[in-house]
């Protein structure tokens, strides 16, 4: 199936992105992503593969400062022999990122470990484009259908002040709880989907899911809906939540959260993803462990 399903990028594709707060340049492997080329496991080191969306694909930040590469960095310094495979894809959502791995990415690089990376952009995602019968038998992709209304939206900008009076936001539809909690039941559908298909090709394979924040919940030490504990990810996948272990580290160490964040992009810059894969690297430690023995 072509990868570009998964919205991967064309093998081989280069990207610069001259931001007035940053550059930004990445080439995609032969699959579409920014991680290295498939190739035979050493033995001696676990491979980690990573999902998520542009977060943590690393726009904001040199390739080598990627938050998947201060994971690397940050475990093989606790000792954790490994290496990092950063299959993170600007606008991708954890519907395509579990598809991708078990229709491609699994097979090509064999992980010990899976990690998906989540935030609160997700849901809304995960709203508008529907689970995982998105991805059609010929592999097109379909979402759901717009409002019959969004070509006079597009077009009218009275149509937009009457859609936000009646509580629509800017993805044509109302912040509802019943809305959220669908998405969050689809999201975790498919978590368990992939769990499942981990259970059946190696069920040595663990799987991690991380909810990293926003900058405005960091700043202002608060979760916004929905939350990872909403979710009910049940053992044995791991979920860590990371905004109160950023929080905790802010204030440790004095750091103030604007410098961790681009003011206007507000992606991470280098600075904010090191703390995200030391942090991470930590967390996961105490979890490989057992993994590294087995090896």
């Amino acid at each position: 199936m072509n990868t570009n399903t998964y919205l991967a990028n064309p093998p081989g594709k280069s990207i610069e992105d001259w931001q007035n707060e940053f550059t930004y340049e990445r080439t995609a492997n032969s699959l579409g992503i920014f991680g290295f080329e498939p190739s035979s496991k050493d033995s001696s080191k676990l491979r980690i593969l990573c999902f998520g969306d542009s977060f943590t694909q690393g726009v904001g930040a040199p390739e080598d400062s990627s938050w998947c590469a201060s994971l690397e960095q940050n475990l093989n310094h606790l000792g954790v022999s490994n290496e990092v495979v950063n299959a993170g894809l600007s606008g991708s959502d954890p519907i395509y990122a579990g598809l991708f791995f078990r229709e491609v990415l699994w097979n090509a690089y064999q992980p010990d470990v899976v990690i998906f990376a989540l935030n609160i952009t997700d849901p809304y995602e995960v709203i508008i484009r529907g689970g995982e019968e998105r991805v059609q038998a010929d592999g097109t992709v379909r979402y759901r259908d717009a409002p019959w209304w969004e070509p006079i939206y597009a077009t009218s900008h009275l149509a937009r002040k009457l859609s936000i009076y009646l509580g629509f936001n800017g993805y044509l539809f109302k912040d509802s709880a019943e809305n959220l909690a669908e998405s969050r039941e689809i999201i975790k559908s498919s978590f368990l989907n992939t769990y499942n298909f981990i259970l059946k090709v190696n069920p040595n394979i663990k799987m991690f899911v991380i909810m990293h924040p926003m900058k405005e919940e960091l700043a202002e030490n608060m979760a916004l809906s929905p939350t990872l504990e909403s979710y009910n990810i049940e053992a044995p996948i791991v979920a860590i939540d990371l905004l109160p272990l950023m929080t905790q580290k802010v204030k440790a160490e004095d750091v103030e959260v604007n410098t961790l964040y681009w003011t206007f992009d507000k992606h991470h810059n280098s600075k904010g993803y090191w703390m995200m894969g030391n942090l991470i690297a930590q967390e996961l430690k105490p979890h490989l462990s057992a993994i590294e023995h087995s090896k």
